[in-house]
């Protein structure tokens, strides 16, 4: 299991509960040839968020450049949590589904679906409810 250390800042007046974490994490070349499991670990309290995965680049080697993590994580208000990236380490089958798709990325968190496009200004291609009409936005701009 590989561990990476990361911390979050909240300066809201309200505290951010199962709040969305999308971040790329660089790898140094031959580090990880794969990655099928991953969790976010608060490191206070140590609760464990499921978390998806993608890998986003490669190096000529084949081993992994650059992972896409995509998790669900808590932060009080006004203030700053540690947590713990863990590679290898899953917690249930509730992680938000990441997919690539086309030029970008879906990610469907149960009841919710984002589709991010990798190329463009303006990310967010479309979200909707699953299983409901889709709400498109302006291709991408």
């Amino acid at each position: 299991m590989i561990t990476i250390p990361f911390s979050l800042s909240n300066a809201s007046a309200f505290a951010r509960i199962e709040e969305i974490l999308q971040f790329g994490v660089p790898c140094p070349r031959g580090l990880l040839s794969e990655v099928t499991e991953a969790c976010v670990v608060d490191s206070g309290s140590q609760t464990a968020f499921a978390a998806a995965i993608a890998v986003s680049a490669r190096w000529p080697d084949q081993s992994v450049k650059w992972l896409l993590v995509v998790s669900r994580v808590n932060v009080a208000a006004q203030s700053d949590a540690r947590f713990e990236l863990r590679l290898g380490q899953s917690v249930s089958s509730e992680a938000p589904q990441l997919q690539e798709v086309g030029q970008g990325y879906r990610i469907e968190t149960g009841g919710r679906r984002l589709d991010v496009a990798c190329d463009k200004r303006f990310p967010f291609l479309s979200e909707g409810l699953v299983g409901f009409t889709e709400l498109q936005l302006a291709n991408g701009k």
